[in-house]
């Protein structure tokens, strides 16, 4: 993962096509391995910071909880740190690494009869219904953001904003 976004940034660099806008969503795997949340957490600042050198903005997504009760206490640690990874912009706006909190806004089902059980497949990952609403999440996030331009005029979701008046 670390070495994968750069990777594709470079390239949208190289095709003069940068990213606006960079999700990510890591660490569940790491922690269900037995990684230690701050050095998980290290990676998840590198590719921040990845992003941030590219030019983009990024929304990190905490990771949701699980029906695994060993995972529990890492899970919060890393996500209390994920939530404290919101930097300010250079100039003093508003921030470029932004927080959506998917430990909130998709919990895990008490039971089988919680209406949330829908969306969760195996205890760790959704269904399709659930990935479903994980991307309703992210857009909803990002739409205020959508066709918003820059210092230099460039829209930072331009691919999607193909209306210069907007």
């Amino acid at each position: 993962m670390e070495s994968r976004l750069p990777s594709l940034l470079a390239r949208a660099d190289a095709r003069d096509t940068p990213y606006s806008w960079v999700v990510v969503l890591g660490g569940i795997n790491d922690i269900g391995s037995g990684a230690d949340p701050g050095r998980v957490f290290q990676g998840l600042r590198a590719l921040y910071a990845a992003s941030r050198a590219h030019g983009a903005r990024v929304l990190a997504l905490t990771c949701l909880p699980t029906a695994y009760a060993d995972m529990d206490k890492p899970r919060k640690r890393l996500n209390a740190m994920i939530r404290a990874a919101a930097m300010p912009l250079d100039d003093g706006g508003s921030s470029d690494v932004s927080v959506l909190d998917l430990e909130e806004l998709l919990p895990f089902p008490r039971d089988s009869s919680d209406p949330a059980a829908e969306l969760w497949d195996d205890g760790l990952h959704l269904t399709p219904a659930g990935y479903d609403r994980l991307g309703t999440l992210v857009f909803e996030a990002l739409r205020d953001q959508i066709g918003q331009r820059t210092q230099d005029g460039v829209g930072t979701l331009g691919t999607l904003n193909s209306d210069p008046d907007r």
